[in-house]
């Protein structure tokens, strides 16, 4: 499963770049967006140039999260350590892995029900006071009550 991860990850990296070395344009954000999204975010106040500084910076920055996410995917497989799947998330506080219950020590934003987690410190079976995780997908750490 890891490795199918790691393989679909490099794959969208390479993509990623070779449209860039291609100069095909990705999709704008207008594009992405819906007309009403766009009109609630208030980029319609935004010049043409604006948008496209927009768009670039977008661009670039989903192109360095898919790379670090490889990254992280690739260094994780190295290790071979376990990844858990966050089951329930409640209000950046309350946390389900692997069946247990963990409770944010402060806390714990953008850790969502989906992601996958690794356990630096703690571990997942809930036998222990403490635990920092690793957010997979974010890269943050989050120390947690164990419950």
């Amino acid at each position: 499963m890891r490795i199918l991860r790691l393989i679909l990850l490099l794959f969208l990296v390479t993509v990623a770049q070779v449209s860039l070395a291609q100069e095909k344009q990705p999709p704008s954000i207008r594009e992405l967006m819906s007309k009403k999204e766009f009109q609630a975010a208030g980029l319609t106040k935004l010049s043409r140039e604006e948008l496209a500084f927009l768009d670039t910076w977008l661009q670039k920055y989903a192109a360095m999260v898919l790379q670090r996410a490889a990254q992280r995917e690739a260094e994780i497989e190295a290790t071979g350590q376990q990844s858990y799947l966050i089951e329930v998330s409640h209000q950046d506080e309350f946390f389900m892995i692997n069946g247990e219950r963990f409770r944010a020590k402060i806390h714990c934003f953008n850790m969502n029900e989906g992601d996958r987690v690794i356990f630096l410190e703690g571990n997942p079976y809930g036998s222990c006071t403490t635990a920092v995780l690793v957010n997979l997908r974010t890269g943050e750490t989050c120390e947690v009550w164990c419950e």
